[in-house]
Formats: C-alpha cells, sequence, structure tokens
C-alpha cells in the first residue's frame, strides 16, 4: 500500500517530488549562486552581550582571587590583631589590679571596670 504522501503529494503536481520515491528533486543551481541568507544581527548582538557577562565574571574571579591580599582583609587583619592586643593587655590589667585589689591598694570598682572592659572586648 502507498503511503499518503505517495498517493497525494506526489502526483499532485503541486510539490518538487519525484513521482517514483518522495523525493525532493534539486532545483538546478549553478556554481558560486546564493542559496540562502542569514540575518546574523541578533546572534552577533546575543555574542557581544554573552563576552560582556564573561568579562565581568571574571572580573568577579579575579576580585575573589586576590581578596586575600587585598587592602580589605589587610585592614580586617590589622583590626583584629589590634583587638587581640587590646584581650592581652585587658587580661594584664585585670590580673593586676586583682593583685591590688586584693592588698587593699585599689578599690573594687576598678577590678568591676576592667571586667566589665573585658567581657566587652570579648
Amino acid at each position: 500500500m502507498r503511503s499518503p504522501c505517495a498517493a497525494a503529494a506526489c502526483h499532485s503536481g503541486n510539490w518538487p517530488w519525484s513521482s517514483r520515491s518522495c523525493r525532493p528533486v534539486a532545483p538546478a543551481t549553478s556554481r558560486g549562486q546564493l542559496l540562502l541568507r542569514l540575518n546574523t544581527d541578533l546572534l552577533r548582538m546575543q555574542i557581544r552581550d554573552a563576552l560582556a557577562e564573561r568579562l565581568k565574571a571574571e572580573s568577579a574571579v579575579h576580585t575573589l582571587e586576590s581578596w586575600a591580599d587585598g587592602e580589605e582583609m589587610a585592614r580586617a587583619r590589622r583590626a583584629l590583631s589590634s583587638s587581640q592586643l587590646g584581650l592581652v593587655d585587658t587580661h594584664r590589667k585585670l590580673a593586676e589590679t586583682q593583685g591590688l585589689l586584693e592588698q587593699g591598694i585599689v578599690p573594687r570598682i576598678e577590678v568591676d571596670s576592667l571586667e566589665q572592659q573585658l567581657n566587652t572586648q570579648r
């Protein structure tokens, strides 16, 4: 049994099909003849957009990779070091003041003040 394609299209005369196989018959072309023209404007615009996004992503990666050696990290390290030194200094002052309190040289309020300062620094 023949397919509907063979029965309807092949013999209708409306399609460039071979009457035997229902395959398209290629029209005659000459060398160098333009067969198809594609509008690539949209593709070019999409490529430019993609390249711009790639540059932004590469910049973000570079920023993240160099963050540990950057100015912001250096400030954070200095602030941490300063805080740690301040904490050590407050511990030392508290120990000295507690010794002076036991000897009756300083009032209790100084020890309480240093303990509060220590708790704040932590």
